[in-house]
């Protein structure tokens, strides 16, 4: 019996420990995040300390984590723009947290030539938008996408042709008389071509505006700088991102025009008023025909505009990203497809053999690695590209687009814009009332088209070295960026069969006393056969750059110190053209920048830009020097604006400056 009882409690106790060691390796904490208004915050961040994994709260801002070292747990929860928090758990299941408004905003860094700033010490005029506003905006062009989000730039867009807007960017007006457009770089590198670029992957975008700001790219900074950052992964728990968007294209305006019958009223008005003989068509048995539309041939009321103009285009965008990492290495990776339509009514490739539908097809990518390499260098490796196809009308890439728009007012009286049956001629021939001119339809249909195929890469590699081992604030970055984009074009042209459309008057076969209005169809020339001419063209161009930065950054109680020392050499081509042309271009740049805030209320800043460009000759003239220097003082830091809510953040700056351009 003493035997029994004792394998009894033996058995009580291990069923007891494993109890313990499930509820121990199973234990579950939920909850809710919210602000400190108590509104809930989804998208949080929890993670158990020492875990790499974490979950993120739902759109009620609740969450469930189970534990995976339930003894002494302490829960993480992070949130951009509000402080980071950490809770010990011990025997809670349940913990509901509140993230207070990040106390450091006076740290929040702003990105500045070669670098980023404290936003509450810069003096320059520099504004940004982030990737959330420029998501909202449907433009399949990404300059398009910026129209409107931030003071000082102006976008100019001449055409709505799908992969050929034609957009110009001008910050502050145009501030030279050549190469008006501003500088553009994409994370630190030269880069003319932004229009491809895909919302998705842009962290954000700043725009430099006066002199104190750019004089460090000196030669080349005159007309403003775009700084446009893209996104980067972080130890975050990895997030998969998937959208797709659809839209409609629509013309802005319908332009209003007369029927038939009413132009056919108003030209009988006018040759009466000049005492001519009324034609063919302007009769009050036509008029009446016509707008009975008893015979819609020989008297037609045809609608040029909705003929030729669809009431609207379709356009589509999905991506699909990824983001996470950890400790030693972090990633973002984004993929996406474009497509945009035109309004234009093209008749199809089944029918023609040929496409010259207007419509532009884009595939983009990007990869950003981050990398820790040991304890004080980290590198960065970027690649991104795009393959875009452009199609097109051949008679758009001869004259525009805006020829189809005036053409189509055609007279009224014009018939339908081909042949039909039933007049002793081919039908499906194009109909003009002019021999050998084109017409809205027939050129925009029958004359081929032209296909042009862009593709891009850009690849830059960084090496960050934090020499804090030398001096507390200092680090260096060395960077190489190779650039390559090639098109090519293929160009189909032809002719087509024109047949001039003629309304005369004749005698009427049952009565021969009487006349009638007749159609009759005129070949411009003998009846041929028109073949498509093809033409392939291509071009390549490269870019090379290469920085080598010195930074420092570094506080002394109330005083901040900041300094930096830039070299960069950029070495390029063009992608055509015929003797020096086809030079190399070069650029060769040294720029330093210093700043001293005290109490982050009274500031300081001198630029300088020594730069020489090859579009200069050889001499004195070559290189040249570019200094700023800019103050500011932030008012509402002082201490007499500290009891008052009014006034949030005001700031008095001033700055004076020299830059320079070598687009000539």
């Amino acid at each position: 019996m003493k035997k029994q009882k004792v394998m009894f409690w033996q058995k009580l106790l291990f069923i007891s420990a494993l109890l313990l060691i499930n509820l121990q390796l199973f234990a579950q904490v939920k909850g809710k995040v919210t602000d400190s208004s108590g509104i809930p915050l989804p998208g949080v961040t929890v993670k158990e300390k020492g875990i790499n994994s974490g979950i993120i709260t739902d759109v009620n801002g609740n969450y469930q984590i189970k534990l995976q070292k339930p003894s002494g747990a302490v829960l993480m929860f992070s949130f951009i723009g509000l402080e980071n928090k950490e809770v010990e758990v011990g025997n809670k299941t349940v913990v509901n947290v509140e993230l207070a408004d990040d106390s450091r905003k006076l740290d929040e860094v702003v990105v500045v030539a070669y670098g980023t700033q404290k936003k509450v010490s810069v003096t320059g005029a520099i504004t940004s938008v982030s990737t959330k506003d420029l998501k909202q905006s449907p433009s399949a062009n990404f300059v398009g996408a910026l129209a409107g989000r931030l003071p000082g730039l102006v976008t100019v867009q001449s055409s709505g042709q799908p992969g050929a807007e034609g957009i110009n960017m001008y910050l502050r007006g145009a501030s030279t008389t050549n190469g008006t457009q501003p500088l553009v770089l994409v994370d630190g590198v030269p880069r003319d071509i932004i229009t491809s670029i895909d919302p998705n992957e842009i962290e954000a975008v700043s725009i430099l505006k006066d002199a104190s700001a750019t004089a460090v790219f000196g030669v080349r900074g005159a007309n403003g700088v775009i700084l446009i950052t893209t996104k980067r992964g972080s130890t975050a728990t990895p997030q998969l991102s998937v959208s797709a968007e659809y839209g409609i294209q629509d013309v802005t305006r319908l332009p209003h025009t007369l029927d038939s019958w009413e132009f056919a009223i108003l030209r009988r008005e006018a040759l009466v008023n000049d005492g001519l003989l009324i034609p063919a068509g302007f009769s009050n048995e036509a008029i009446v025909k016509y707008k009975s539309g008893v015979d819609p041939i020989m008297y037609p009321n045809t609608k040029w505009f909705k003929m030729l103009i669809r009431p609207n285009a379709p356009m589509t965008r999905y991506n699909v990203n990824v983001s996470g990492g950890n400790d030693r290495v972090k990633y973002f990776m984004n993929g996406s497809y474009t497509h945009q339509g035109a309004t234009y009514n093209t008749e199809s490739k089944e029918k023609l053999g040929y496409d010259p539908a207007f419509k532009m097809d884009r595939y983009n990518f990007r990869t950003n690695l981050d990398i820790k390499m040991n304890s004080w260098i980290k590198s960065t490796i970027n690649l991104a590209g795009y393959i875009e196809s452009v199609n097109s009308s051949q008679f758009s890439n001869t004259n525009g687009t805006t020829p189809i728009i005036s053409m189509y007012q055609h007279t009224p009286l014009t018939p339908g814009p081909v042949t039909v049956p039933g007049y002793g001629v081919p039908v499906d021939e194009v109909v003009t009332t002019t021999p050998n001119v084109n017409t809205a339809f027939g050129g925009m249909n029958r004359t081929g088209y032209e296909n042009t195929t862009r593709a891009s890469l850009n690849s830059s590699f960084a090496f960050d070295f934090d020499l804090k081992r030398i001096t507390k604030g200092l680090s260096s970055k060395a960077m190489i960026s190779f650039d390559s984009k090639s098109t090519g074009v293929i160009d189909a042209t032809k002719d087509y069969m024109r047949y001039n459309y003629l309304l005369v008057q004749a005698p009427d076969p049952n009565d021969v006393t009487k006349m009638i209005d007749k159609v009759t169809y005129t070949p411009n020339v003998p009846q041929q056969f028109y073949p498509l001419a093809l033409k392939k063209t291509s071009s390549f161009l490269y870019s090379v750059n290469m920085q080598w930065v010195l930074n420092y950054n570094r506080n002394f109680g109330k005083n901040a110190v900041t300094g930096m020392a830039l070299v960069q050499r950029d070495n390029s081509e063009a992608a055509s053209g015929s003797s020096d042309n086809l030079l190399p271009y070069n650029v060769l740049g040294y720029a330093g920048r210093a700043t001293y805030g005290y109490d982050n209320r009274y500031l300081v800043e001198g630029n300088l830009g020594y730069n020489g460009s090859e579009q200069f000759a050889p001499g004195d003239t070559r290189f040249g020097f570019f200094p700023a220097a800019s103050v500011g003082w932030v008012a509402s830091n002082e201490k007499f604006m500290q009891n008052q809510k009014i006034i949030t953040n005001l700031k008095f700056r001033a700055s004076y400056g020299k830059v320079g351009n070598d687009k000539l």
